[in-house]
């Protein structure tokens, strides 16, 4: 696992070196999406949703999914701050000590968007507002609503 580990630390340093950011971004932001596919998060989010009787309420929602993902959602125009990490990343990968690359953020954002879109039934945007990965004391993302 070591020689894994130090591949990607090796391959994200090359990547952020190379000064290619929309590509990074927009590949991380695929993988994200990738991950929420593969992981339970949708089941949760379903049974979530399925307890919250107006899903426009942000309150509503807000106590929901603090409740089962212990998030804070925090609502704004158009949208949410969605607060969660607690001062360390929640990513399994960081968690584990695989790779610890504030580029990762950028997974955390596509894996928001596929997450919150399916949640709402509508396209959203997601902002990263800060991160524990950028030395922020928690990740925030800011939740928009398409328009």
């Amino acid at each position: 696992m070591d020689h894994l580990v130090n591949w990607l630390k090796t391959f994200l340093i090359e990547l952020e070196s190379s000064g290619a950011e929309d590509l990074i971004n927009g590949a991380l932001k695929k993988c994200g999406q990738d991950c929420a596919c593969r992981g339970n998060i949708l089941d949760l989010a379903t049974k979530t949703k399925s307890e919250i009787k107006d899903i426009n309420d942000l309150k509503e929602v807000g106590a929901a999914v603090q409740r089962y993902f212990g998030g804070v959602i925090t609502p704004v125009e158009n949208g949410f701050i969605a607060e969660f990490g607690d001062g360390k990343c929640v990513c399994p990968m960081v968690g584990q000590k695989y790779i610890e690359s504030p580029l990762l953020c950028n997974c955390t954002k596509g894996y928001n968007e596929y997450l919150w879109s399916r949640f709402f039934d509508r396209p959203v945007n997601v902002e990263i507002l800060s991160s524990a990965l950028r030395a922020g004391d928690a990740c925030r993302l800011r939740i928009t609503y398409d328009t």
